[in-house]
């Protein structure tokens, strides 16, 4: 929404999707006037308020179906979101509620529980940062470190429930960036009423289309505490959340670099332990030598070849594999 003053009142510019249900002969003439650049000009006589409560009352006038979720969004509605006011929950649709087992499993099985612990600690200040954003290269275990982050504060009794999002779901399907603004919108609203949540989201640019407007929701819903630990596919991806200045001040950047030798062999020797065929430490080594010179991103790439070496001495029915099973697994080939 943009408004800008005028003699007669203010000049509203209105996005153009939306409809106008009410009955006032010269709105509907208005809106149905030429477009540019798909936004309508709208004349209205003065909007008391800030920008975003103008928003709502605008809303409000075109019979908008987000207009009771705006009015929420800015205070003027004291009721929470929920299924009951603006459809089903968005965090019952597509988060994964993060249990304390759960939790304790991937702690136990990460070998960084120090930096977990450390990351722990973000989500508890009372001021901002307070929300972290983890970035790495592909295959770091962004992901498994993220949920293993939760388990000290479950311990510690500083979260009472966690959900765990993916930004990618969130934006399926949506084809105009307004679409994913208002998921986002949901989304966040919804954490943020809800007392001692943590949200986890996976790929976090994924839901960030570069528009001012998704950058405000989120600088919003940390401003209102919202409490998040977020990963991003890559480098280039923190860039575009750092330009945002807004934003990259109200979340701390934390890189995870790649695992050493011995932090992929310590996840590999986990691994063996739980299989139910037994593993030759040959078979370790020689997993973590390939990936090692194919300059594959570690733990995940060894993780899925020992996998694959598995499933190998699985079909020739031995009940041990060994570094021959790594070796006979099949490489991928990508056309150039």
């Amino acid at each position: 929404l943009q408004r800008t003053a005028t003699e007669s009142g203010a000049s509203v510019y209105v996005d153009g999707d939306l409809t106008y249900n009410g009955p006032e002969r010269s709105i509907l003439t208005a809106l149905a006037g030429p477009c540019r650049r798909n936004w309508r000009r709208l004349s209205l006589p003065p909007l008391p308020g800030t920008v975003t409560q103008v928003a709502g009352s605008v809303r409000s006038l075109l019979g908008s179906p987000l207009a009771s979720l705006a009015r929420r969004t800015v205070g003027a509605d004291p009721q929470p979101a929920g299924p009951d006011a603006g459809g089903p929950s968005v965090l019952q649709l597509l988060a994964q509620a993060v249990t304390p087992e759960i939790a304790a499993e991937h702690y136990g099985e990460s070998v960084r529980q120090g930096l977990a612990r450390q990351l722990a600690v973000l989500p508890t200040r009372s001021t901002t940062p307070r929300s972290v954003v983890l970035w790495g290269r592909a295959g770091s275990g962004l992901d498994h470190l993220m949920l293993a982050a939760v388990h000290p504060l479950f311990e510690a009794k500083m979260v009472t429930e966690v959900f765990c999002v993916s930004a990618a779901q969130l934006a399926a399907g949506c084809i105009f960036a307004q679409e994913v603004d208002a998921a986002l919108m949901r989304l966040l609203d919804e954490a943020t009423h809800r007392d001692g949540c943590l949200l986890l989201v996976r790929d976090l640019d994924a839901c960030l289309t570069g528009s001012p407007v998704n950058h405000c929701l989120l600088t919003d819903a940390l401003d209102r505490r919202l409490r998040m630990i977020a990963t991003v596919r890559s480098e280039t991806a923190l860039c575009r959340l750092r330009d945002d200045e807004a934003t990259a001040r109200r979340v701390v950047a934390v890189r995870v670099p790649p695992p050493e030798t011995a932090q992929t062999l310590e996840v590999l020797k986990r691994m063996a332990e739980a299989s139910p065929i037994e593993v030759s430490p040959s078979a370790i080594e020689t997993a973590v030598e390939i990936t090692d010179s194919r300059s594959a991103a570690q733990p995940a790439a060894a993780v899925s070849l020992l996998g694959a070496a598995r499933a190998e001495a699985t079909w020739a029915g031995r009940s041990e594999h060994n570094p021959d099973d790594v070796l006979a697994t099949l490489e991928s080939e990508w056309p150039d």
